[in-house]
């Protein structure tokens, strides 16, 4: 069953969700669905997800990971997602309008989701159905940012009349926007991308035109390198 997604007072706080200590491996143990649980706590605010369709949507994505996966866990996820909400909030980087922060802890819920523990250089060896599919490249960044993307297009809701997709509120050109940005931050997971990415965000980090606040380009280098720093960050 979904978690309740009514903010009960002090939750987040008693469960340090959105810390940097938040322990998402503990919260699984004892109060299970974390995934939902963390997605539910972080995503309440965002005005324009209706939340009948936000629970049944958490709910078929934790679903969608691989319970036997060790590492690549809709744990993890969760655990990702809180350290994300955690560097966005203190680089002061919690972005408007709302779908765009709310875009970033969707990407970070899925940016795992069907990891099926394999890694891209096995399945570009051996031939596998998906590195042909896309051509080698980004293979599993890819398969799972078009993973969440067919979840984010079904209807959710048990309400008749009320069967809608998550993102049916956004005025068009705002979900496509919000779709690029997950997407674009899914595929900057690849670690092979890593050094260079990092190396292209020193020098521009290094620029007086540097402003992640007023340029677009500047605002999602930024949180492409927070996405992954929250991705690998769990040992920090």
């Amino acid at each position: 069953q979904p978690v309740q997604l009514e903010t009960v007072d002090g939750v987040r706080c008693r469960l340090r969700i959105g810390e940097w200590d938040f322990d998402a491996q503990a919260v699984e143990q004892s109060q299970h669905n974390v995934l939902q649980l963390v997605g539910s706590q972080l995503l309440h605010d965002s005005s324009f997800l209706p939340k009948e369709q936000l629970a049944a949507f958490l709910e078929q994505l934790e679903r969608a990971y691989v319970p036997e996966n060790p590492y690549h866990s809709h744990v993890h996820a969760a655990d990702m997602c809180s350290s994300l909400w955690y560097l966005m909030n203190k680089t002061d980087l919690c972005v408007d309008p709302d779908s765009t922060q709310a875009a970033c802890m969707i990407a970070a819920l899925g940016h795992d989701v069907g990891h099926f523990a394999r890694n891209n250089v096995f399945l570009v060896a051996t031939g596998d159905a998906l590195a042909v599919t896309y051509n080698d490249m980004h293979v599993l960044e890819n398969f799972h940012a078009s993973s969440l993307a067919r979840l984010l297009n079904e209807s959710y809701g048990g309400t008749p009349g009320d069967h809608r997709a998550l993102l049916s509120n956004l005025p068009s050109d705002s979900e496509q926007r919000a779709r690029h940005l997950m997407t674009t931050l899914i595929l900057g997971t690849d670690c092979s991308r890593h050094l260079d990415d990092l190396s292209r965000f020193r020098v521009r980090l290094r620029s007086v035109k540097f402003d992640p606040r007023n340029d677009s380009s500047d605002l999602q280098q930024s949180l492409g390198i927070m996405f992954r720093a929250a991705d690998i960050g769990h040992s920090a």
